[in-house]
């Protein structure tokens, strides 16, 4: 469960990171220079700051809790990012109901946003599901099977360059 974990880690990192950068190029790009009046232009900067702080930050937090957490087999840690997942969802969710919501602010990005959004709520989902069966598998050897492997994996090979002969050896040389 800890490499399909680390998996799943990695692919929520590559599709959060992939909306947040669709959604910031779209405030960015598309609405800052069309926004009016300074009303317009709150606007799009409360959407850019809820952006950051909600998307990004979150996201990070997120996965950055349940990297510690799940490596050192901390609980606390694991439940931060159950909750984190909980916050994200929510202005995932949010976010999606924006883009029905109003499909002409959208105009040529809301397939792809829907796509990413869709697929950051099951990636969600099921990191969820797989963060709670590692926390019931806690205090049963990941630590140590953690760190027999790095160390067995490193001592095991020889650092030495392929090819070169041992200063006693007993073979002829071809010279």
């Amino acid at each position: 469960m800890y490499q399909i974990f680390m998996m799943l880690l990695k692919f929520d990192f590559f599709f959060f990171l992939g909306f947040s950068i669709q959604y910031l190029a779209l405030l960015i790009v598309a609405w800052w220079p069309t926004a009016e009046n300074s009303g317009d232009q709150a606007t799009t900067v409360k959407e850019l700051i809820e952006h950051i702080v909600f998307s990004c930050c979150i996201s990070v937090a997120m996965l950055t809790s349940a990297l510690w957490g799940l490596k050192r087999e901390k609980k606390l840690q694991m439940y931060i990012f159950l909750v984190l997942c909980l916050a994200s969802m929510g202005y995932y969710i949010y976010t999606l109901v924006e883009i029905a919501k109003n499909p002409v602010r959208f105009l040529g990005s809301k397939a792809f946003l829907t796509f990413f959004l869709c697929v950051d709520l099951v990636l969600i989902l099921v990191s969820v599901a797989i963060a709670i069966i590692c926390l019931k598998n806690f205090n049963l050897g990941l630590m140590n099977h953690i760190s027999h492997a790095t160390t067995s994996a490193t001592s095991a090979h020889s650092l030495a360059p392929l090819g070169l002969e041992k200063p006693n050896s007993s073979r002829w040389s071809i010279e």
